[in-house]
């Protein structure tokens, strides 16, 4: 970062974008030297298509980063994290497993709905499962009433998404226990 003919650049751009949050131009020129921000930066511009991050630091300290440069979409009602999990003949994508500790049913349903749209980015139509400690209704709690709510959220939004709930994660993956 210390030496890269886009480094100058870099800077301008973020200090124009998190100016009205309070972000220096000396802020800017001193994150611009952590190759995490640095390396933000060049996703965000097309110089790279993506960054591998987070095996040597906590996880706030990456997402942080990851928000200052990315600001959410339009639209977009929550911040989520998606982990890919790719198996030799399947593809899964867990949300969110990072970000909300307990989530309302409105912000499952928008996680959900957020995390169907990035899926189909990969050319993968989604099937969603809102998982729970119940399948369908087998313990009543107030938490398995959320679940069960933001199903029908996701329904009413995007009646074309597979999506059921709420079950529990062995319930979801084995065809032969759905």
């Amino acid at each position: 970062p210390a030496t890269s003919q886009w480094r100058d650049d870099f800077i301008e751009q973020f200090h124009l974008l998190r100016a009205r949050k309070g972000m220096t131009l000396r802020d800017a020129q001193r994150l611009m030297l952590d190759p995490h921000y640095f390396g933000l930066m060049m996703v965000r511009t097309g110089k790279a298509d993506g960054l591998v991050a987070g095996a040597t630091m906590h996880y706030p300290e990456v997402l942080r980063p990851c928000l200052q440069v990315f600001p959410r979409h339009h639209g977009s009602r929550e911040i989520c994290g998606m982990t890919m999990v790719i198996w030799p003949n399947d593809i899964m994508f867990f949300a969110d497993t990072t970000v909300r500790i307990d989530p309302t049913a409105e912000q499952l349903a928008d996680i959900t709905l957020e995390c169907a749209r990035e899926v189909r980015r990969f050319g993968i139509e989604p099937k969603a499962a809102l998982l729970s400690f119940s399948n369908f209704g087998s313990v009543e709690h107030p938490f398995t009433r959320k679940v069960r709510e933001a199903v029908a959220i996701v329904k009413e939004r995007d009646p074309l998404l597979i999506v059921d709930g709420e079950m529990q994660a062995d319930t979801a993956v084995t065809p032969q226990i759905l």
